[in-house]
Parts: C-alpha cells; sequence; structure tokens
C-alpha cells in the first residue's frame, strides 16, 4: 500500500525503493540504501538528490560521513497538503485563463486511474444523481468500488435513483450497503441493453463503460443533460 500511495502520487519507482528503504533504515549511507533498495548505487546518489530538492530526504554528516534520513510520512502529507491549499487558492487565476469554448465541455478518460476523477467529479452533485446502470458496474473488482462510491456518496447525503434493466442484477443492486438516499427500479421489460451506464447530475452527464479496459466521457452541457433526464424519467415512470 504504501508503494502504491507514492506511486499515485507520481513518484518514480526508484524513488518509492530509495525512500521506503530509508523508512526501514533510519539514517544510512549510500551503500546500505543501494542493497536495500536493490537500486545501483550510482542511481541512488542521482535519486537522493532529487528527494532532497522535494523534501523528502534529508543529509547528515556524522563521523566524518554523510549519511541519509527519509523524511517522515506525515510530513511529507503536510506539504501536500499545502500544495493543494496553495493550488486552491490560484484557481480563480485560472479560471479567468480558462477557455470556455464548448468543445472544452467534454472530458475524455481511459483506465481504472483515470477514471477515478470522474467518479469523484460525479459526488459533486449538488441535488441528486439519476443513473442507468450497466450490470457491468456491479460485477468482480467494480463491485467494491461501487460500495466504496455508496459510502461516499451517503456520506455526502446526495440522493440518487437508479434504473437496472437486468432483473438479474436487481438483488445485487440491492446488496450494496447503505441504502439511504438511494431508490432503485427494474425494468426489465425493455430489451434494448444499455451498454454503457450514464449518470446524470449538476449541469453534468457522465457515462461509462465498464469494460475490460474503462473509459468514460463527461459532457457538460444543459441541454444535453436536461435530454438525457428526460429518458431516464420516462423510463421511470414507465412502470
Amino acid at each position: 500500500m504504501p508503494y502504491k500511495t507514492l506511486k499515485n502520487l507520481g513518484w518514480e519507482d526508484k524513488e518509492i525503493k530509495v525512500y521506503l528503504a530509508l523508512l526501514e533504515l533510519g539514517g544510512a549511507k549510500v551503500s546500505q540504501i543501494a542493497e536495500k533498495s536493490q537500486v545501483h548505487r550510482v542511481t541512488v546518489y542521482d535519486v537522493l538528490d532529487y528527494l532532497e530538492q522535494k523534501n523528502a530526504v534529508t543529509k547528515l554528516i556524522k563521523n566524518k560521513e554523510k549519511y541519509f534520513q527519509a523524511i517522515s510520512p506525515h510530513e511529507i502529507l503536510e506539504q501536500e497538503k499545502l500544495k493543494i491549499s496553495y493550488f486552491e487558492n490560484i484557481l480563480p487565476e485560472f479560471d479567468k485563463l480558462t477557455n470556455q469554448a464548448p468543445y472544452e465541455n467534454v472530458q475524455y478518460f481511459q483506465g481504472e486511474k483515470s477514471l477515478q476523477f470522474l467518479i469523484n467529479d460525479i459526488l459533486t452533485a449538488q441535488k441528486e444523481i439519476l443513473c442507468i446502470l450497466n450490470p457491468q458496474g456491479l460485477i468482480e473488482d467494480h463491485f467494491q468500488k461501487a460500495i466504496d462510491f455508496t459510502r461516499k456518496r451517503v456520506d455526502k447525503k446526495i440522493h440518487m435513483k437508479i434504473i437496472i434493466l437486468d432483473s438479474n442484477f436487481y438483488q445485487k443492486l440491492n446488496e450494496l450497503p447503505y441504502p439511504e438516499y438511494r431508490e432503485v427500479k427494474c425494468i426489465p421489460n425493455i430489451k434494448q441493453e444499455f451498454q454503457s451506464s450514464i449518470y446524470i447530475y449538476n449541469n453534468k452527464s457522465a457515462h461509462i463503460d465498464f469494460s475490460e479496459n474503462p473509459t468514460g466521457l463527461i459532457i457538460e452541457n444543459a441541454h444535453m443533460k436536461n435530454t438525457f433526464s428526460t429518458i431516464f424519467k420516462l423510463l421511470w415512470n414507465s412502470n
């Protein structure tokens, strides 16, 4: 888990290996770090220089020998929080620079990691989320992600209406915990298959294909959102 967390923060493999080795060793010489991390000694020098620059490692002299020590993960967390806080403070400046042309309001996502940004955006819903759910979103690895999404949504007290067209997965959907703020309808008499899931919220519609290489799309357009809302309501009231 520590390795994956640092990877998600944008660290390179060798940086992670050296940093984690230092955490275990405490203060250590380059030779010890190289042995522990399984990174070539010459490369370790370069990695340590870079980690020093990003305030993840400190250098000290002991008995005329050079030692390195890892900065506490808690301190690194505080550094990341400061970066986020700084970025949030200057967001209005970025907004002034952003071209609001229509094509800028479509975002495309591919892969599990990228798709998480789409999921987080759905959780910004101000009122409620309307969803036509493809059953692929409830199987295998996706089911745990559905549980995580549901927990976060309930924590934010966001109401959600869900339509599912496959009666075989209706019970599976109701197995999700946290039933608060959730309404579900199964409409099995519609023969056409929805091959992706649609989420309607704010002035947006999000579309997710839960295939082997998942992809997603967010469209921010009030007219299109209203069209999808109308389709949803027609389905919801048809049963």
